[in-house]
């Protein structure tokens, strides 16, 4: 239902132009490898979640069908490559592979319980995926359940990374003078940031634990959707035994039931 007060109206007209806009201009598929990453840099998929939650906005809704298309099979609707699965399993797309898989889990958990999603026709195959692939891509950031893990959010899992390139945490625990020479030190950092989620490893889950590596970088914009995502697994009770379907592989499989 689109809104009637005039105020609101004028926002939701401007609102669909500059999606519109960012469809045709920002963002041409066949240039952009990352166009599917939910990103800081690109914020277009958090709108269309709005859009299509609020407005029921329909080149939104068409857009979202195919981004988690994209995510859970590895193929968008016209079957070109969007991603794909690392040997541990992760979902891996751009340069900052964890938190980006996390952004997604994050909105397939919100969609896959919105009004929307569920006056959309949403399967309940297709909702047990949703939280699957939300609950692979959490697992996997912990050090994951496939043979010799490693953990990508400092102080919390498996072999988790011991040195952010975080300034303070890289500082001196004696309180002494804090320089370039910390940062070039190959010494774990003095300060453990427990709970930061790092940009993440390569395509074949290898990580170089160093502070001068983009691997290692450290954000709260990182976290906030990590955040959410495992927020959203506790709320909504989603358990391994649920995923794995007595098979114990789903971490390194593609899921077949996506929205449509």
């Amino acid at each position: 239902m689109r809104f009637a007060v005039a105020g609101v109206r004028s926002y939701a007209v401007d609102a669909e132009f500059f999606y519109r806009q960012h469809q045709l201009i920002e963002q041409p598929k066949p240039m952009n490898p990352t166009y599917f990453a939910p990103t800081y840099d690109n914020s277009a998929w958090s709108a269309a979640m709005m859009l299509a939650q609020l407005m029921d906005f329909a080149p939104a809704k068409q857009q979202l069908v195919d981004f988690f298309r994209g995510w859970m099979s590895g193929s968008d609707s016209s079957n070109n490559p969007v991603l794909f699965v690392t040997p541990r399993g992760l979902h891996f797309l751009g340069d900052t592979p964890v938190p980006t898989s996390a952004q997604a889990s994050m909105m397939a958990l919100i969609y896959a319980h919105s009004t929307r999603g569920t006056r959309g026709g949403l399967s309940n195959q297709v909702v047990d995926n949703m939280e699957c692939f939300a609950l692979q891509q959490v697992t996997y950031a912990l050090g994951g359940q496939m043979g010799k893990g490693r953990s990508f959010v400092v102080g919390v899992g498996e072999n988790p990374p011991t040195r952010p390139a975080h300034p303070q945490a890289s500082c001196p625990a004696d309180g002494s003078k804090c320089d370039l020479s910390a940062l070039s030190s190959t010494n774990p950092n003095p300060f453990v940031i427990t709970g930061a989620v790092v940009s993440g490893g390569d395509g074949k889950d290898g990580f170089l634990d160093d502070r001068t590596s983009d691997q290692s970088r450290v954000s709260p914009m990182f976290n906030i959707p990590y955040a959410a995502a495992v927020a959203g697994l506790l709320h909504h009770n989603v358990l391994p035994s649920q995923c794995q379907r007595n098979q114990g592989l789903y971490q390194t499989t593609f899921l077949s039931y996506t929205p449509n």
